[in-house]
């Protein structure tokens, strides 16, 4: 499967391989150990949306009560988390780190990553991201891997949350991408209207994946506002 899941990596990677300066990619999320590592534990997943705001207090209470808090890109300002999580580089490095593990799309760089790091400890997230026209939109969770194509932070956090096998996951601060500015802090996304629906419709067709996925494997989902 590991074999199978590096050469799907690779040929349909291959073109952004070559363009790549400031991203390299790291293999060594081949060898993950993520499969059922919180086998029936409840899972909270904090996106940075203006929602999470009302929400912040509770949830970092939470963290005593035998739950496992993801945050995905800058949710870690307001949220103190069991796992940071990052696929945006940007973010990533203008976000302020809490002390706790970290977790990266195996594009980030890893000189990037030490530069910006101090204690924490970090694991590359096991995301086959199939760079093709042909797997537009695609999502799929299969053995140890998530296979995916356009999959935002938070849900390469909810994906993993079931591959490491939550019971029940509950999702704050996903507002989506109706605006220019969803999060909690100052940021305007350059992104015009029409890229922003299209990001829209592809995490809501992701959603409603993860939502089939949960089903099947008699998970608890929801998203709160």
């Amino acid at each position: 499967m590991k074999l199978i899941s590096f050469i799907l990596f690779f040929l349909f990677n291959f073109k952004s391989l070559l363009k790549k300066k400031k991203n390299s990619i790291n293999y060594s999320f081949l060898n993950h150990t993520f499969k059922n590592r919180y086998l029936n534990k409840n899972f909270i997943i904090c996106l940075p949306g203006k929602s999470l705001e009302r929400h912040y207090i509770k949830l970092n209470n939470a963290k005593n009560h035998d739950q496992i808090i993801i945050t995905c890109n800058k949710a870690n300002k307001l949220i103190d988390p069991n796992y940071q999580l990052f696929t945006n580089r940007k973010r990533f490095l203008t976000s302020d780190l809490k002390k706790n593990s970290c977790l990266f799309s195996p594009e980030m760089n890893k000189i990037i990553i030490n530069k910006k790091l101090t204690t924490q400890k970090y694991d590359y997230i096991p995301s086959v991201n199939l760079i093709s026209n042909f797997f537009n939109n695609f999502l799929f969770i299969f053995k140890d891997f998530i296979f995916t194509n356009n999959a935002s932070s938070g849900i390469t956090a909810i994906s993993l949350a079931i591959l490491m096998g939550a019971k029940k996951i509950t999702i704050y601060g996903m507002d989506g991408y109706k605006n220019d500015n969803n999060h909690f802090y100052y940021e305007v996304d350059t992104k015009n209207s029409i890229f922003l629906k299209k990001r829209e419709k592809i995490n809501s067709h992701h959603i409603e994946i993860l939502k089939k996925i949960s089903y099947i494997k008699k998970i608890n989902f929801e998203i709160i506002k």
